[in-house]
């Protein structure tokens, strides 16, 4: 390959891995996996292949973040834990929902519609709309990544991957924490939980959440900072035995977001960062984050519900388990625009107000044999399905020249069926082979409603969004329906040979696929298309599919101090579904399309992944990661319509967009004892990422080269691209001899790296997002 022929870095670590492998059961004899140290490294836990085991054991690339070290450091956010996750990325761009990518596989477009490639879980249960996937964690046991393709044992077909988030169960003994904090930017943070035995037979467990700030950046529109937020949740589990082999696990949880002045800074085209009235910005063509900003009046509320059923059944050596759970959330969004107090010419006056509710029903049953059997397995049966509806309008209010008026309504109703299963047959004490497959069927129908009034006026302003506030007619009105339905089998094989009892090798097979859908709008059609009878429709995208061969390695050293793995892999990407920009330079009122989804032919990706995690001493612990990607687009002919131009072109060649070629974990903690009167710990994570671009369909794939629309115009700048940065963390905290209360100072983004985590195409600007600035917390947990 030649991602490992780049340059003699590569090939030491192919080199380093080599040698592991060779010198293993030389390492055995010296040092056996019952010889442990008096500070190795705990034995971690977990459930990835829906069995309890040691996370060492499993052939399967995993990583996995304890949720007592996500309370002590502070991550509040699911996305967040790509602080601690090597080779994870979920960049927010305000409160929208997280990118997700792993090992260059994600999305970035922000539709409902679209179906996510990583699959996001809490408590195994899917989460099916990508703008549900930030919440709020806290009380956690444990955070499991799973990368890539999972097309067998879990709940959806996904071509990254999975990030399981597993509550913190209720258990028998009491116990429990209260989390206090403030800080910068007005922050205030209260997280806790408290459980124990109710009955000999019933055991409880509450839970909360509680964040809120008031931003970092003056909005000189309205006088105030932002962007501000809120949010609320709260967890009730019972556990209760219902009998001598039958245990029952409700969970019901609620939760509210209010983010509020969410903004993103214009950087306009004209010269010194002008805009088309010649107003320049404070920050010119190169913003911060915390400079001033100006935006319109918003306010935006999530309500969310859902409960969740388990059952676990012991038949004599067989587990039966039943999981089923409900959820539904409610969304509002008002925005206005905001202008700056001094221009030249007449400037467009925009509000827009959506109304969003979803709601998601599954049910998995699945029996597990032992797994210390010659020949162990797991079989299932999987259904989902999940429903939302959004009505958004907008309008334009001036010059009269623009004003324009639209509103659509949106459903989408989704439904699966898949029947899995897996076998591992240990042919030797240290060879197996696991293999599995996944039938699923399913099926999509989608409506969309739009009408526009260009040019629009209207008889009561104050109502504007409702149709009977026009007094013009309807130029455009369209209802359309369509569905689709796919049935697809998937799976993997994994041949495993532990080479002593502490090195494990494995090379893995697996199948990935991503359901197809639609795009969440209507295109206008050209004169061209109208008179060529080209019928108004619905945009699919077919299915995405994904071969994964890897080898991995899992070895622990040191007398158990020393934990380093290790995988190779290569992805055969096919059909990919990506979210192409279409830019509109000359700033026209209707252009034929925005940002849509459409298919690539195919791409490929290699690389590699070294993962480490080392107990030197009983106060130091180190943790570091390193990921190699070469992610490319192999044939990649993406319809662009551009400012009226519409035409197919050629981006093969590209490198896959928010795919750094190089990322790297760092994780640093020492414990200080002070003789019986505390401790001092220090703590600190980094987070490197090399260059990387954010539109897969731009015009040349190196840095720093100028693009041009179909046009002619120039529409790509190096907003749509961020140079190689470090992202850092620290904390502070000293503990009391008794261990039950911590007093802490956290920093989150130590350096103030000022860094682009989204970049939208130009209209004639570029809204571009920026990640959070500095920000200091204090406070303490308290545990009993």
């Amino acid at each position: 390959m030649k991602l490992f022929k780049d340059n003699a870095l590569h090939a030491a670590i192919a080199a380093a891995i080599a040698g592991l492998a060779w010198s293993a059961p030389v390492f055995a004899a010296e040092e056996p996996a019952t010889k442990k140290s008096d500070h190795a490294l705990q034995t971690v836990v977990v459930t990835a292949q829906k069995r309890e085991q040691d996370v060492q054991s499993v052939p399967l690339a995993i990583s996995v973040v304890d949720g007592e070290e996500i309370i002590d450091r502070g991550i509040f956010s699911s996305n967040d834990v790509q602080r601690l996750v090597p080779g994870l990325s979920g960049q927010q761009s305000g409160f929208s929902r997280p990118r997700w990518f792993i090992r260059g596989i994600g999305s970035n477009d922000p539709s409902l519609t679209t179906e996510s490639p990583l699959g996001v879980y809490r408590d195994e249960v899917f989460t099916a709309l990508t703008s549900l996937q930030s919440f709020a964690i806290y009380d956690l046991e444990r955070v499991e990544v799973l990368r890539g393709p999972q097309g067998t044992l879990w709940g959806k077909n996904t071509t990254a991957g999975a990030v399981n988030f597993i509550s913190r169960k209720p258990s028998f003994e009491s116990d429990g924490y209260l989390r206090l904090a403030g800080g910068s930017w007005g922050s205030k943070s209260a997280q806790g939980a408290a459980g124990g035995a109710i009955s000999d037979d019933l055991a409880g467990r509450i839970s909360f959440f509680h964040q809120a700030y008031d931003g970092y950046a003056k909005n000189l529109y309205t006088g105030d900072d932002g962007p501000s937020y809120e949010e609320n949740a709260l967890r009730l589990q019972l556990l209760g035995n219902l009998g001598e082999n039958l245990t029952a696990l409700l969970n019901v949880h609620l939760g509210k977001t209010e983010p509020n002045g969410g903004y993103s800074y214009a950087v306009h085209s004209e010269a010194n960062g002008a805009d088309r009235y010649g107003f320049i910005p404070s920050y010119g063509a190169k913003p911060k984050a915390g400079d001033d900003y100006y935006a319109g009046e918003s306010n935006n509320r999530t309500d969310e519900y859902g409960n969740l059923l388990k059952l676990d059944w012991q038949l004599g050596d067989y587990t039966l388990t039943s999981i089923s759970a409900y959820d539904e959330s409610d969304g509002k969004t008002r925005s206005s625009s905001g202008n700056p107090p001094t221009y030249i010419g007449t400037r467009d006056i925009i509000s827009s107000r959506g109304e969003n509710s979803s709601w998601q029903i599954s049910q998995e049953l699945r029996l597990v044999s032992p797994l210390e059997q010659r020949i162990s397995w797991i079989a299932g049966l999987h259904y989902f399905r999940y429903r939302f509806h959004t009505d958004s309008a907008s309008a334009t209010f001036a010059p009269t020249a623009r004003q324009t008026y639209s509103r659509t309504w949106l459903d989408q109703d989704a439904e699966s069926y898949a029947a899995f299963g897996s076998l591992k047959f240990n042919l030797t004490e240290r060879f197996a082979v696991t293999t599995g497959l996944r039938w699923t069927d399913e099926k999509k129908d989608i409506n969309i409603h739009t009408i526009r009034s260009t040019p629009a006026t209207f008889n009561n302003v104050s109502g504007w969004w409702n149709p009977a506030s026009l007094n013009s007619p309807l130029s455009y009105n369209q209802d359309i329906s369509d569905s689709d339905s796919w049935s697809e089998l998937t799976g993997d094989i994994t041949p495993e040979f532990q080479l002593s009892d502490n090195v494990l090798t494995f090379f893995r097979y697996a199948r990935g696929y991503r359901s197809g859908g639609f795009n969440s709008s209507i295109p206008v059609l050209n004169a061209g298309q109208i008179a060529a009878g080209v019928q108004p429709y619905i945009p699919a995208v077919a299915p995405e599919y994904l071969d994964d061969y890897e080898f991995g390695l899992k070895s622990t050293w040191l007398d158990g101090r020393l934990q380093l793995n290790a995988t190779l892999f290569y992805y055969d990407h096919k059909d990919i579904q990506l979210n192409v920009q279409a830019p509109n330079p000359l700033n026209l009122q209707n252009p034929p399309t925005g940002s849509f989804s459409q298919n690539a032919a195919r791409g490929e990706v290699k690389g590699f992944e070294l993962e480490a995690q080392w107990q030197p001493t009983e106060h130091l612990r180190l943790a570091g990661s390193l990921n190699i990607i070469d992610a490319t687009y192999k044939d990649f002919y993406p319809v662009l319509s551009v400012s009226g131009v519409t035409q197919e072109v050629d981006r093969s060649g590209n490198v896959y967009f928010r795919t750094p070629k190089y990322m790297a974990n760092l994780d640093l903690e020492y414990r200080i004892p002070l003789n019986g009167k505390g401790t001092v710990i220090l703590a600190t994570d980094w987070v490197y990422r090399s260059h990387q671009f954010y539109d897969a369909a731009r015009q040349g794939a190196k840095q720093g080269e100028v693009a041009r629309a179909l046009d002619g115009t120039v529409y790509q700048s190096g907003w749509q691209e961020q140079g190689a940065y470090w992202l850092g963390n620290a904390k502070v905290a000293y503990l009391t001899p008794d261990e039950k209360v911590e007093y802490f100072v956290t920093v989150n983004n130590v350096a103030d790296e000022n860094y682009v985590v989204n970049s939208t195409a130009a209209s004639p600007s570029y809204p571009v997002s920026l990640g959070s600035p500095r920000f200091i917390n204090a406070g303490f947990t308290a545990r009993f």
